[in-house]
């Protein structure tokens, strides 16, 4: 039954990134390097649901750890960084949201807080390490939020969806009202 779940998720992970690999290359690409910069994390959003559905804390640092190095060697160049950010949201997740029963409000500031820490935490890191030159406020005005526009439209897409899977872990009544 576990092994299922964690098959299960792995799957819909890699359908997640194809998604957003696929709304990336339908996006109109800024060839001048001004304007907005639009990042989907849809792989991101479902990963913070489907990371609670696995019991087994090693199945879920596991599926951490592969579907941040997978994102890491596709889409990125910072290979360690992402693997800890999702490993961190597991744990996040985990210890302090251990529940999937969240109202839309809820799920929708959980899922933009998740892809804003994202977001601050490879610019901190590209700054530090002098990746990039953007200034903070051209940062958040030509990334960070048009990047929570559309995760924002995604995050209600996969609550609306993610009931429907029918993988979610039942018996766990951690803040349910």
């Amino acid at each position: 039954m576990m092994r299922n779940r964690l098959i299960r998720s792995f799957i819909i992970m890699v359908i997640a990134y194809l998604i957003d690999g696929l709304i990336v290359y339908l996006l109109p690409y800024p060839f001048t390097r001004q304007g907005a910069i639009i990042v989907p994390s849809l792989g991101l959003i479902c990963f913070t649901m489907l990371v609670n559905d696995l019991d087994d804390s090693t199945e879920r640092y596991f599926f951490s750890a592969i579907c941040g190095l997978y994102y890491s060697i596709v889409y990125s160049n910072a290979l360690a960084a992402y693997v800890l950010i999702y490993i961190i949201i597991a744990f996040v997740r985990t210890k302090f949201f251990s529940t999937n029963r969240f109202g839309f409000m809820q799920f929708a500031v959980f899922a933009m807080s998740i892809v804003a820490f994202k977001e601050v935490f490879i610019y901190v890191l590209e700054f530090i390490v002098r990746a990039t030159s953007f200034a903070f406020y051209l940062f958040i005005l030509q990334r960070l939020l048009p990047t929570m526009l559309i995760n924002g439209i995604l995050s209600l897409l996969v609550y609306a969806i993610y009931p429907k899977l029918g993988i979610s872990k039942e018996g766990n009544t951690y803040l349910e009202r």
